[in-house]
């Protein structure tokens, strides 16, 4: 199971809960959630604080870098 989709199961969120939390498009959290896509570094750092772990744990995400 994809890291996200796990933290967001644990905490019992739905994918537009986790995505208006971290102040992002629901349809982001659908494509990182199927590996369809690679987030910008500032969208692992809201994923991170709304999910309340170390962006660490998301870095399984292998970020676009600028």
């Amino acid at each position: 199971m994809n890291v996200i989709k796990k933290l967001r199961h644990e905490k019992m969120w739905t994918q537009s809960e986790l995505a208006d939390k971290a102040g992002i498009n629901q349809r982001t959290v659908c494509k990182l959630e199927r590996g369809t896509h690679r987030p910008q570094y500032e969208t692992i750092i809201k994923l991170a604080r709304a999910l309340g772990v170390k962006k660490e744990v998301l870095a399984v995400l292998k970020p676009l870098v600028d």
